[in-house]
């Protein structure tokens, strides 16, 4: 139940995130998250 609470929580709040600016210019990168849980706790 913990790892659907967080990946909602994840997802519905990485619109908050603003892109950086370099050369006046806005900057989009894409990161791909991969969380490992085990016994109810996130693992590298």
């Amino acid at each position: 139940m913990k790892e659907i609470i967080l990946r909602e929580a994840i997802l519905s709040h990485s619109n908050l995130c603003t892109p950086a600016i370099q050369n006046g210019h806005e900057v989009c990168a894409y990161v791909r998250l991969k969380l490992k849980f085990v016994d109810s706790k996130i693992k590298q």
